[in-house]
């Protein structure tokens, strides 16, 4: 008996990670994952399609979750961006027809094993594409200087940054309670903020 597997089709869409040692990116969830995971470069994205059942045994839909965990490396490598200073990642669900779903995600980055955690929460099943979309930190462009002339000038004063601040609130839901975090932080579909 023999047998063999054509990978042509997988070489390439992962030649990008080529020069990554193995185990950059690892995904977990509450639903099946299919086995093949998207890297986009050009669009600083990974997809993933995610399966599960809709409903749990007593007819309540599934909140389904996901973590990612991304080598430092990996990211500067395919994406071209550091961890330590890129914005927070954003996490994008899509239904099987089509339609957008509402997720809570977080983003924090870890100096000493050097990886970034994605997290997202509070999307349903069937069959949901999760899209995890990386963005480069805000840059302000070098001003050139002008010319002044002898008239007085006044002092102006810089204006300050506005700091995103990361909420964290409590959802309940008969006796279950969950903490969600981010900078504008839902309760699941069910769940009641405390």
């Amino acid at each position: 008996m023999e047998f063999s597997i054509n990978i042509e089709p997988y070489y390439r869409e992962y030649a990008i990670l080529q020069g990554t040692p193995p185990g950059g990116i690892f995904i977990t969830q509450n639903g099946g994952c299919e086995s093949r995971v998207t890297v986009d470069p050009a669009t600083n994205m990974i997809q993933v399609v995610s399966t599960g059942t809709h409903f749990d045994i007593f007819g309540d839909l599934i909140t389904g979750w996901v973590e990612a965990s991304i080598r430092g490396d990996m990211i500067r490598k395919v994406f071209k961006l550091e961890p330590k200073t890129m914005n927070e990642a954003i996490i994008e669900v899509t239904s099987s027809d089509g339609t957008p779903q509402a997720a809570t995600y977080s983003t924090k980055y870890f100096s000493a094993s050097d990886t970034v955690e994605i997290r997202g929460y509070g999307y349903h099943f069937s069959s949901t594409t999760i899209r995890i979309r990386f963005q480069a930190p805000v840059s302000v462009a070098p001003s050139t200087p002008s010319q002044v002339s002898a008239a007085v000038v006044a002092p102006v004063k810089a204006s300050a940054k506005p700091v995103t601040k990361q909420i964290t609130i409590s959802c309940v839901k008969g006796k279950t309670v969950k903490k969600i975090s981010g900078i504008t932080p839902k309760c699941p579909v069910g769940y009641k903020k405390k």
